[in-house]
């Protein structure tokens, strides 16, 4: 679905407010505990003899909601205010004996520490040096944090309601250095080499990662959001469950004055453009998911409107923030034989409340719901004629849920505080087809899908996660302690299968293929099949996770700080009978940074950081791995064809076929001991990183930045019939029995031996059987990422804020991650990177996310008091190709091993995903590299007073230049087959290095909005 940015009220001086409030596109400082939804205001003050001054009383009051909280200086004259809420303050110093000062529009940002430092002067002439004081030691907030080194981005709503940015985390994300497009069209982005589904995503203090996959975040009523954190390195130990990146978001609330506001979003289908449709080698349409828009008929048109009211319920004490926001989304698309209208409709609505009990004691009640109903529309299509028939069928859905949190935070003493997040989310997704007819596919010469079928599969699933966190921080001279507990609980109920009616012939997804030589059905060559896929799964499992952390910011030196910090935690997954296949324990974490303050002024810094981070099995492992799901191919020959040689379809919608050549099942196990290596161990990846960042050019700010990253374990699912071959023999020749053979896929760290217990002699008792690391044949999963980051961002003239980013990077290894994206497997470990041994020979080289070169530059211009331009601007190197074919059966694993995936009855993705092409060694990413990806984005703002209200009038193109460039091809060279040419070599794939994602084409948004 098309996402577009929001628009928000941008300061109008200057843009040195937006700088200031972003503080720094460079460093964010590390979120102290549970400032992931909150901000610190810190500093030291001194009087005009440069004495520290300890006992002043410091007052900070929010500008718009008249909260206040008071803190004093300690004996070296130092202060901090920690989970303050992110806005505009006024700030007194005073301290008997010396002038006051007072300083205004003082810049609090998510999970950042404003600082500020004072200088008072002294009522008594004799202070030396009082005649020539400056009362307060630089006008602004400083821009170097030296007491952290965290490396992203943070942005208010009106940083990017003033820049062309499309809404969602993951544009966000994009402009940060580090961070690129995931290269498997997933809507995911790669953090430092991770996967797509290696992030962290938050609002308010709740985890919002997608449920099931953890690919992205859930989709939000985005116009509440009121700041974005992008945190892509040396992340605190606050933060867990992840080895990629975080995006930290806190909600809009109310103040003391009333408003209200509405919004509306237009991307007409009449200012849109369309990339040139993409046709196969035998004339017909390509219709991969990405590519609809781009296909004749082919067209998008979405309406985003928002309506919201804020203010205070109890003045000084109480707000609140109500959000509604319809939308509507219509796309249509063709496919080979029909063309499908498809409306999605959303009313999104999201509530923040703020009570501020005391100065000490506040809660927040937060909520919000991103249900949405779709509804597809089919009709017949002639695709040579152009021309659209009759209705055939229909289709409707629904996604989404709700979500709701409760936060307290109390000040238990001037140095003790504690935090307390307790969340519940749910989420469903289910699809009601209005027939049952089954798909049906003709893969002879490409993919080409025919027949009534308008649903494949038929899904019903429910997401619940429970959230519970505390917090606690406590302050002394030098060291700021902060530790907590973290506890989540995910409850999976899930149910899939395919279209045709349980129970009935047509149940099932139909392929119809060409025997070739050497096929095991012992078929004439050129004798077309039948492959009948029947896959079903269902029932209920959980995720329990809990982890504790502690993390202290010492102050170990005048200009030294250590951020010494380390997070335990505990990861839990169950079958669908209730017990646990994986329960991964021992989880140690540390997180350290040492930070130089150079000059010993805080314009310079050295820093240099050491994290481990671990990584859950995802929701998808349940539903895959561990709900005994059955996997079922039928194979038959056909029986009669239509008039234009395809198999003619029954009046069930199947193809007509003959009588059953051949079956393949494939079952996982929902015994506990069965489903994963007993002796399991948690994926997790180290990371270094050192670095400087210096004030330059007044008011801007470089930094350079070195990122080594190393995937040290991970978790797959593989096949173990070698080595369950090996085990049983060693079973028999030590005088046991063996008649029941255990699962031969599970869940292993590639590189281990796997421990399973079944019992293999039926005796009624379970028996540890132990596969051999040299048996299984798997390599040790390797991931390496080195980059070297250059930015440069502040307000470079008092009308120009830029931020600038270079980035040189190499990611390499033998595995992209939890998900694959050279295949476009979007299932969380549960890809087949290590299915099978052989698949992994000549399988280390450059990986999919390997962007070599990666330049953004971004910012706002204000050409006048009431235009302002925004701009966004990347070229981003490609990625590595592929060139995957069969695994010779004379070279490599199979040259001295029985390669199971490279029998001619293996047909279904395996056979082809080798790191081989005509026989010969083809490397990972060793066939050329993709094109290089230009993007231009511009926005043109124009704001005004009517009738007393602020009137906001924007326009944004999104490729400017509407560049097409491929953002993943088709890297199959040979197609799957049974069989071989007469020549003995393998067919060949029509669509190898077709596109199967390309940058949208050029859109507009046109956006209007009033708040008064």
């Amino acid at each position: 679905m098309s996402k577009r940015s929001n628009l928000g009220l941008f300061p109008r001086k200057t843009l040195s407010a937006i700088a200031v409030g972003t503080a720094l596109m460079l460093s964010v400082p590390a979120a102290i505990a549970a400032d992931n939804t909150s901000g610190t205001l810190k500093g030291s003050i001194t009087s005009a003899s440069s004495t520290d001054i300890s006992n002043a009383t410091i007052t900070v009051t929010h500008q718009t909601r008249g909260i206040s909280r008071t803190v004093k200086s300690d004996d070296n004259g130092n202060y901090s205010l920690k989970g303050l809420p992110v806005g505009r303050y006024t700030v007194i110093i005073s301290k008997d004996g010396y002038t006051s000062i007072q300083e205004k529009d003082v810049v609090v940002s998510l999970g950042q520490s404003a600082v500020l430092e004072f200088t008072l002067q002294s009522n008594d002439s004799s202070d030396v040096g009082s005649e020539n004081v400056v009362q307060i030691i630089g006008s602004a907030v400083r821009s170097i944090d030296t007491s952290s080194s965290t490396s992203g981005v943070t942005f208010s709503d009106a940083e990017l309601s003033a820049m062309p940015v499309s809404i969602g985390f993951e544009s966000v994300a994009l402009l940060a250095p580090g961070v690129v497009a995931d290269s498997g069209g997933f809507d995911a982005n790669s953090f430092g080499g991770g996967s797509g589904a290696e992030n962290g995503y938050f609002i308010n203090g709740i985890n919002i990662s997608h449920l099931r996959t953890g690919i992205g975040s859930m989709p939000l009523p985005w116009e509440g959001i009121a700041e974005t954190q992008v945190k892509t390195g040396a992340i605190s130990a606050e933060f867990g469950r992840f080895i990629g990146g975080v995006v930290n978001a806190v909600a809009k609330t109310g103040s003391n004055e009333l408003k209200f506001g509405a919004e509306i979003n237009y991307d007409p289908e009449s200012l849109r453009s369309q990339h040139d449709t993409i046709y196969r080698n035998d004339g017909s349409i390509h219709t991969d998911r990405a590519l609809r828009n781009d296909t004749p008929q082919g067209g998008e048109e979405f309406l985003d409107t928002n309506f919201w009211a804020s203010g205070a319920l109890v003045e000084d004490k109480l707000f609140f923030y109500a959000l509604y926001n319809p939308r509507q989304l219509d796309n249509t698309y063709t496919r080979p034989s029909s063309y499908n209208d498809l409306e999605t409709t959303a009313d999104r609505w999201m509530l923040n409340v703020d009570y501020f009990i005391s100065e000490d004691h506040s809660l927040n009640l937060f909520a919000f719901s991103n249900k949405e109903d779709w509804r597809r529309d089919s009709y017949s299509y002639d695709s040579a004629a152009d021309q659209i028939g009759g209705k055939i069928a229909d289709e409707k859905g629904e996604s989404g849920g709700d979500a709701i949190a409760l936060n307290y935070r109390g000040y238990l003493t001037d140095d003790f505080s504690v935090a307390v997040t307790m969340a519940q989310i749910e989420q469903t997704q289910v699809n009601i087809p209005s027939t049952l007819f089954p798909l049906v596919v003709d893969r002879r010469d490409g993919w080409t899908e025919y027949g009534p079928s308008t649903t494949s599969t038929i899904y019903d699933e429910l997401y619940e996660r429970d959230q519970l966190r505390v917090d606690f921080t406590y302050e002394l001279d030098d060291h700021d302690i902060q530790f907590g507990i973290d506890v989540e609980n995910l409850e999976v109920n899930y149910t899939e299968f395919p279209n045709g009616g349980a129970d009935t012939e047509a149940f099932g997804w139909w392929e119809i293929f060409t025997a070739n030589e050497g096929n095991p059905f012992n078929l004439a060559p050129g004798t077309d099949y039948i492959d009948r896929r029947t896959r079903t799964n269902s029932g209920i499992s959980e995720i329990n996770q809990k982890a504790i952390y502690i993390q202290d910011t010492w102050q170990a030196t005048e200009n030294l700080v250590l951020n010494l910090g380390l997070r335990y935690a505990e990861f839990e997954n169950t079958t669908t009978e209730g017990k646990a296949y994986a329960n991964l324990t021992g989880q140690i974490a540390p997180r350290i940074q040492a930070i130089y303050d150079l000059n010993g002024d805080g314009t310079t810094k050295l820093f240099a950081t050491f994290g481990r981070y671990y990584q859950p099995i995802p929701a998808n492992m349940n539903i895959k791995q561990a709900s005994g799901q059955v996997d079922l191919h039928t194979y038959f020959v056909v029986d009669q064809y239509d008039s234009e040689g395809r198999p003619l379809l029954l009046s069930d919608g199947t193809p007509s076929r003959g009588n059953v050549i051949g079956t393949d099942l494939v079952e996982s196990s929902v015994e506990h001991l069965n489903v994963a290596d007993n002796d399991l161990e948690p994926m997790y990846s180290d990371e270094i990183t050192f670095g400087f960042e210096m004030e330059v050019f007044g008011e801007m700010t470089f930094g350079s930045r070195y990122i080594y990253r190393d995937l040290k374990r991970s978790i797959e699912d593989g096949a173990l019939y070698a080595a369950r071959t090996a085990a049983r023999e060693r079973w028999i020749a030590a005088g046991g029995t063996w008649t029941n053979n255990p699962a031969a896929w599970v869940l292993l760290n590639p590189g281990s031996d796997v421990r399973l217990q079944h019992d293999v002699d039926g005796d009624g008792q379970l028996d540890t059987i132990v596969y051999k690391a040299e048996d299984i044949a798997l390599p040790r999963s390797e991931r390496t990422y080195l980059a070297l980051e250059n930015t440069l961002a502040g307000q470079l003239t008092d009308d120009l804020y830029l931020s600038a980013s270079y980035t040189w990077s190499h990611n390499y290894g033998n595995t992209e991650g939890l998900i694959r994206s050279d295949n476009g497997q979007a299932d969380p470990g549960w890809t087949m990177s290590n299915d099978f041994p052989e698949a992994t020979d000549n399988g280390s080289g450059d990986l999919p996310n390997d962007r070599r070169h990666a330049l953004k530059v971004n910012g706002i211009y204000n050409i006048n008091e009431e235009l302002s331009l925004g701009f966004n601007v990347s070229a981003v190197s490609g990625g590595p190709r592929n060139k995957f074919g069969r695994h010779p059966l004379d070279q490599g694993y199979c040259a001295d091993n029985y390669c199971i995936s490279q029998l001619d009855s293996w047909a279904s993705g395996y056979s082809n995903l080798n790191f081989y092409a005509d026989g010969e060694p083809s490397p990972r990413g060793s066939a050329g590299r993709g094109d290089w990806l230009y993007n231009v984005d511009l926005s043109l703002a124009y704001q005004t007073k009517v009738q007393g209200g602020d009137l906001t009038l924007k326009a944004t193109v999104y490729n400017l230049f509407n560049f097409d460039t491929a953002t993943n091809i088709d890297e199959y060279y040979e197609a799957e087959s049974q069989g071989y040419e007469s020549d003995g070599s393998y067919p060949k794939n029509p669509d190898y290095l077709l596109p199967e994602g390309r940058q949208e084409a050029r859109y507009v948004t046109l956006s209007a909005r009033y708040e008064f």
